[in-house]
């Protein structure tokens, strides 16, 4: 199974970047009707999560290690928690009738899991006051367990401190 629900990318979208070469499209497709059938019939069954690379969201070895033996870590979810997920895609749609809030958009350079484009975009749509996007060319997903953890954190704190301050 190989697909992913992020509330700011498609669902189709995030199958295909996902989704490993080998496995073939039609999988994928009926793998998901599958999934969305057992929503309603079996909202409790649980799935892995098709996120096990770990090297998906950082290539630092002490973080690497770190996940490896999280006690704690995720790896599975209901259908009805990728039910959830799904919904969350309809309210970020909904998101450009909001009235503005200052927002920040941190990304991750070297991302494989959302699109960062995708996500640039919707920002840049919004049009609002007071946004700003950052990227951390040398991180991936998880921007804290990432190689310029410091300049995020810090970037981080500054806009809690003051969030008016930032620029597109």
């Amino acid at each position: 199974m190989a697909f992913r629900v992020a509330a700011n990318g498609s669902f189709d979208r995030l199958t295909q970047s996902v989704r490993p070469s080998s496995v073939p499209v039609l999988y994928v497709n009926a793998e998901k009707f599958r999934i969305g059938f057992l929503m309603i019939s079996e909202p409790t069954r649980s799935y892995d999560i098709p996120l096990n690379n770990l090297e998906l969201f950082t290539d630092q070895p002490k973080y690497i290690e770190y996940l490896k033996n999280d006690a704690i870590q995720l790896h599975q979810a209901t259908a009805g928690f990728y039910l959830a997920s799904r919904r969350m895609d309809k309210v970020v749609a909904k998101i450009t009738k909001a009235p503005p809030v200052p927002l920040q958009m941190l990304l991750a350079g070297e991302e494989r899991i959302i699109d960062n484009e995708r996500s640039r975009e919707l920002v840049r749509s919004l049009n609002w006051p007071h946004t700003s996007m950052s990227t951390y060319e040398r991180s991936r997903h998880t921007l804290e367990f990432g190689p310029q953890q410091e300049e995020f954190l810090k970037d981080l704190i500054a806009w809690v401190g003051d969030p008016k301050t930032g620029k597109i």
